[in-house]
């Protein structure tokens, strides 16, 4: 049985935002959300590097030209990207190359189960983009 919050094609999108996990140990990772036409919340695509897993480390120059290329050949301009607060040279590169809607995302996770996303949070069903091969979701009961 598939599960329900996971679709094979996307709908046309309204609005898109991005959310960057910075690390130097560990993935670097950056989630394309976008809201549908449908009003529901989507996981449009993702863009991950590994510095363990290839053996190669990047630096912030590097990670913020490879995301932006990225971005570029999805076509998509987020209205607001929120950087790992933590990221300060990250976000410092990101705002040096001209990123726009730039903003610090909070690390509080009060509220959320066990500190991980948990959709049943949001209002609807967001879904996720079958080819999106790194977001961890919770077991939905319903």
């Amino acid at each position: 049985m598939k599960p329900r919050h996971v679709v094979a094609e996307l709908p046309e999108m309204r609005r898109h935002w991005l959310g960057v996990d910075y690390g130097t140990t560990n993935a670097t990772s950056a989630v394309l959300l976008g809201l549908g036409v449908d009003d529901r919340l989507y996981v449009c695509a993702e863009w991950r590097h590994d510095s363990r897993a290839t053996h190669r480390q990047m630096t912030d120059a590097q990670y913020s030209a490879a995301i932006r290329a990225w971005l570029q050949r999805l076509n998509v301009s987020p209205e607001w990207t929120f950087v790992d607060p933590s990221a300060a040279s990250f976000s410092t590169q990101f705002w040096h190359d001209a990123h726009p809607g730039l903003a610090r995302a909070k690390n509080d996770v009060r509220g959320s189960s066990r500190g991980r996303w948990d959709p049943r949070t949001l209002s609807g069903r967001p879904a996720i983009r079958r080819r999106s091969r790194n977001i961890a979701l919770p077991r939905l009961s319903s």
